[in-house]
């Protein structure tokens, strides 16, 4: 009797708190799932206010690492080479460059240019959108355009 009543309550706590686990998670249907993807989604949802049409999402993406690239350069101007990377909480020197943090959102399957080489104050910046498997740049200005081969 008593192994019963435990089992009882220990299911009736498991369904509760997995129902509640699914809610939230299935609560956030058009900008992704901020409880899984982090601060990094509200900053660029911030971010994509100009990032529209096909592969809205990558594009904001962009923008989020332009932002970041900028960021970096204000504060060291001389960088040849900034890596934008998902392994590190804050900018650290490794691999004889700075490596700053970035994370994109899950339409992005992955940057084509993590590490952004600075030429004259010029450089460009690629995504590969992972639904339309286009890839997309944006250069030191924020224009956003489709690479084409």
């Amino acid at each position: 009797m008593k192994n019963s009543i435990i089992r009882t309550a220990l299911a009736a706590t498991l369904a509760l708190g997995l129902g509640a686990g699914l809610a939230a998670c299935g609560g956030a249907t058009t900008g992704g799932d901020a409880a899984a993807s982090g601060a990094a989604t509200s900053s660029q949802s911030a971010g994509s206010q100009t990032a529209q049409g096909e592969d809205a999402e990558t594009k904001a993406d962009l923008e989020l690492a332009l932002k970041t690239v900028k960021d970096t350069l204000a504060e060291q101007p001389d960088l040849p080479k900034v890596y934008l990377a998902g392994d590190v909480d804050k900018p650290t020197e490794k691999y004889g460059m700075l490596v700053v943090p970035y994370k994109h959102s899950d339409a992005t399957e992955k940057l084509t240019t993590s590490i952004v080489e600075i030429k004259d104050g010029k450089y460009v910046i690629g995504a590969l959108a992972k639904e339309s498997q286009k890839t997309w740049q944006i250069d030191q200005d924020g224009n956003i355009s489709e690479k084409t081969k």
